[in-house]
């Protein structure tokens, strides 16, 4: 590709049109999960995952469920999900660490919510103050994930 037909794929305007909001965007792939429905069931997992409770997180999966977790492979079950996310919360919960998880529909269609979150934390070794960033979809049943494809990137705070 030459730099002329890089500058016209820059030019090509990809916000949505004129007048509506981000809800009514959201909004229009509202079918089967209604829009206030779905922001619900997304601040569930971000207030469980802030809260690191292992548990309640897991009611929001179906038994079936699989997760495809960056370069991971597919991870099939309940307690398969279960035993890969519990070091994660474990690492999180050490004292100093006040993780905190941000999630936020960004995509709604039928039973398929698009998700970005962020993480905020201090690495109680380093004292490096983290974050992470990632975009998941999360395919949904009876209100549980019975599929969850996620992607992230974590990165350390430089002090100045």
């Amino acid at each position: 590709m030459n730099d002329a037909q890089r500058g016209g794929y820059a030019e090509i305007d990809i916000t949505p049109w004129a007048g509506v909001t981000p809800d009514e965007m959201l909004a229009l792939g509202a079918r089967e999960y209604p829009l206030d429905r779905a922001k619900a069931i997304v601040q569930f997992f971000a207030e469980v995952s802030t809260s690191l409770d292992l548990d309640r997180f897991m009611t929001g999966f179906t038994d079936n469920a699989v997760l495809s977790f960056n370069d991971t492979a597919d991870i099939a079950g309940q307690a398969a999900i279960r035993q890969y996310m519990a070091p994660r919360f474990a690492h999180f919960a050490r004292p100093g660490s006040g993780f905190l998880c941000r999630k936020q529909l960004r995509a709604l269609n039928g039973n398929l919510f698009g998700v970005v979150w962020v993480n905020h934390w201090r690495d109680p070794e380093s004292g490096h103050e983290m974050r992470s960033k990632g975009l998941e979809y999360w395919m949904m049943d009876d209100s549980r994930i019975t599929r969850w494809d996620a992607a992230f990137n974590a990165w350390a705070i430089k002090p100045e």
